[in-house]
């Protein structure tokens, strides 16, 4: 079950869900694990945002968000993709 939790002041929800109910979504939303890294590079491009910019909106550091763009860092937690799914989700929103 989705449990909310709160908004952030960047205007993110924070949600708790299962690790199933996660891989659901990321299933439903065309996302997996190996594709984040294109995925969020051609967002931020999209968007003409700089890798500071994007790591801020998400609420990291811009070497960490670097990381996942070039697809090093893989670790990322969930809160990290959920914040990328918002951005993504907002972008489809624009559309």
């Amino acid at each position: 079950m989705i449990k909310f939790i709160g908004k952030t002041a960047s205007g993110n929800y924070l949600i708790e869900l299962s690790k199933q109910e996660w891989r659901d979504y990321l299933s439903r939303a065309k996302i997996q694990d190996n594709n984040i890294p294109a995925t969020i590079l051609k967002l931020r491009k999209t968007q003409e945002k700089t890798q500071e910019q994007m790591a801020k909106t998400l609420g990291i550091s811009r070497n960490y968000y670097s990381q996942i763009e070039r697809g090093i860092a893989s670790n990322y937690s969930y809160k990290v993709h959920l914040a990328m799914i918002g951005e993504l989700a907002k972008e489809d929103s624009d559309d």
